[in-house]
């Protein structure tokens, strides 16, 4: 079941990575100092860190209350 949650997550972090998405982004912005690239890929990344974090800690949650009532 953890699987069929998060392939939906796997493609959409792909599509996110892939070249034609990340070169909308490439472009000599700064913000803050910071190139708009680095900053994109920094909160893809940690979207994709939370998210399967909490797919992972909501399938684990269901699963050990479906234990208890065994």
């Amino acid at each position: 079941m953890k699987s069929l949650r998060l392939l939906p997550l796997t493609i959409l972090f792909f599509v996110l990575f892939t070249e034609p998405v990340i070169s909308i982004v490439n472009r000599p912005v700064m913000v803050a100092g910071i190139p708009l690239l680095y900053i994109y890929v920094t909160c893809i990344w940690l979207l994709m860190i939370g998210s399967v974090s909490w797919v992972l800690r909501r399938n684990r949650q269901n699963d050990d209350s479906m234990n208890s009532d065994v």
